[in-house]
């Protein structure tokens, strides 16, 4: 009788409803749910570097969710913020990333609009980030806003707390990730040639950066512009610049570091935080009370007292492309995030260059860079470890930890509209619904955009977020209006070899002959 009782006392019954419940979250945690995400991104002044590219483009690629990718920044939208929050509805999505190609440390790249939309959101909110040193307080400020659940974050784990301190953000939790991973461009190989057709010694791009980012920013341009001194001295073949302008992106970059036997590297990052721009101020201040002053000066009137406090020195995404090519590597001294070890990956180079006949007599022996290269090859890209599928397939396991109550599923429906060889707006197919379906159409039978408007202003009695395809009657004059605005700001970049011209100059060049002819023709009528 008294078994009885307790088998059917409260506690008992209790304790066998909390089991099930565990059981059962346990159960749907381990089955894999596909979820909907919004990638906000800089779709307008990032997407020319290889990195970026590569980073957005791995979660197309690898990810077992669907990614919607979205530009995100005032350059793109050119609407009022009131507009931009009324056309976007985060609400259909089960998360939204914020990529960091978005600079949260200036105040006026994420658009306003987008950013209303956001803090509306009630999903899970993630945040890739980088340059965490720059503009801090800024970058801090739009976390305080939107409320990021979960930070992807270039700071060690140690220095977490002097950065994004727990009383600040206590719902936050911050992971760590790299600043780029093994490039993936199938034609990459093609570059790599064998050593004994390699014509450069030493293949590198490094540029002066402003005093504030401390000795590791000054060091990309002393080991550049010191190895070049020591290799025209010993008469070496070497491909070396240190002027922002000598910079080469994607492919012509490749095709220079595979032709040499080695380059040279840095740890990437800065140990300096200017949390308010204040430091920053002060060295302006200095410049312009004397021009010449050297970085020293400026270290010890300035910087001394905060280099060091945050260890933010990170292993640069150009290593992996040196490995990717089977390039050797002359590497400062350094920890590398852990990639790369010396004398195993890498010749170790001191950084006052105490050892540098050394390093160049390795430079000469074939053997030794054979090992190396075939090595650090083998640890870092054959591994997969440090390949954005192993990279992507983390995040979706982290997302779907975190994502507990999917969004309903909407069914969305979505016409396609193309800009013909005129530069004119029009409808190529109507509105059908995304992906495979069963059945006859949700409204019936496939409609127009025009009928769909109709319909639905008859349905509510009112406009619907079908509003914000009007456009399409006007789209001649708008091709119009942009056509003159792009050529204004070609003419000004011209005059300054700016970097917004050499930007639209990339952009034009990725453009259809056809649609080129259009816009000069267009130009040509102002």
């Amino acid at each position: 009788r008294h078994a009885a009782a307790l088998s059917n006392s409260y506690n008992q019954r209790f304790s066998e409803v909390v089991d099930a419940l565990v059981f059962a979250r346990i159960s749907r945690g381990q089955e894999r749910r596909r979820l909907r995400v919004a990638m906000l991104y800089d779709g307008v002044g990032s997407m020319h570097v290889n990195t970026i590219k590569e980073h957005l483009e791995s979660f197309d690629k690898y990810s077992t969710h669907d990614f919607t990718f979205i530009p995100a920044t005032p350059s793109y939208w050119q609407q009022s913020p009131e507009d931009v929050q009324k056309a976007v509805d985060f609400s259909i999505f089960d998360a939204v990333f914020v990529h960091y190609s978005i600079r949260l440390s200036i105040r006026e790249h994420f658009d306003e609009g987008l950013v209303r939309a956001l803090e509306r959101f009630n999903g899970l909110k993630v945040l890739f980030i980088q340059d965490e040193y720059e503009g801090t307080e800024i970058a801090r400020a739009w976390m305080d806003r939107v409320h990021f659940d979960l930070v992807y974050t270039c700071v060690p784990k140690d220095d977490l707390e002097k950065v994004y301190p727990a009383y600040r953000f206590p719902a936050t939790e911050f992971l760590p990730t790299l600043t780029g991973y093994v490039p993936e461009d199938c034609s990459i190989e093609r570059y790599a040639k064998p050593l004994a057709e390699r014509k450069f010694a030493i293949a590198y791009r490094g540029r002066k950066l402003p005093a504030v980012y401390g000795d590791l920013g000054q060091e990309k341009y002393r080991i550049g512009w010191e190895m070049k001194a020591f290799a025209l001295m010993r008469g070496l073949p070497v491909d070396i610049e240190v002027d922002d302008s000598k910079r080469i992106y994607g492919a012509g970059w490749y095709e220079v570091l595979g032709s040499a036997r080695a380059t040279l590297g840095t740890e990437s990052g800065a140990n300096i935080f200017d949390f308010d721009g204040s430091l920053r101020q002060k060295i302006d201040r200095l410049l312009v009370e004397k021009p010449e002053i050297t970085y020293q000066e400026i270290r010890a009137r300035v910087l001394a007292p905060h280099e060091g406090l945050v260890h933010m020195n990170r292993i640069s995404p150009k290593v992996f492309e040196a490995i990717r090519l089977r390039t050797a590597l002359i590497l400062f001294e350094g920890s590398y995030s852990g990639v790369v070890q010396p004398d195993v990956h890498f010749i170790p180079l001191k950084k006052d260059f105490s050892n540098i006949d050394e390093v160049l007599e390795k430079l000469q022996d074939d053997n030794l860079l054979r090992v190396l290269t075939d090595r650090a090859y083998e640890d870092v890209v054959s591994s997969r470890k440090y390949a954005y599928k192993s990279f992507v397939e983390g995040i979706d396991l982290d997302i779907e930890r975190r994502v507990l109550h999917r969004t309903p599923q909407k069914l969305l429906l979505s016409p396609l509209l193309v800009i013909d060889r005129e530069g004119q707006l029009r409808q190529a197919l109507p509105l059908l619904p995304l992906g495979l379906t069963a059945g006859i159409h949700p409204l019936g039978k496939p409609v127009s955009l025009i009928q769909a408007e109709r319909s639905l202003r008859y349905k509510a009695g009112g406009p619907q977020s079908f509003e914000l395809l009007k456009f399409s009657s006007g789209f001649k004059a708008k091709s119009r209006q942009l056509t003159e605005a792009l050529v204004q700001r070609v003419e000004k970049g011209r005059e300054k070899n700016s970097f917004l011209f050499r930007t639209v100059r990339h952009a034009w060049r990725k453009i259809p002959t056809a649609a080129r002819a259009r816009i000069n023709w267009l130009a040509k009528r102002r």
